[in-house]
């Protein structure tokens, strides 16, 4: 689900996903930080 919204609404999946990035499976990650920016993508993972 993360990864289809992130194609319209990436920001959205961004802010949602943030703060819960320590929490969220390696795989759940890599799906949903695709179509992010690589800024965005940079701040999800170090988050992590």
């Amino acid at each position: 689900m993360l990864r289809d919204t992130a194609r319209r609404r990436p920001e959205l999946v961004y802010e949602w996903l943030l703060p819960r990035a320590g929490r969220a499976s390696g795989v759940t990650l890599g799906e949903a930080v695709k179509r992010l920016s690589p800024e965005q993508r940079a701040a999800v993972l170090a988050a992590r």
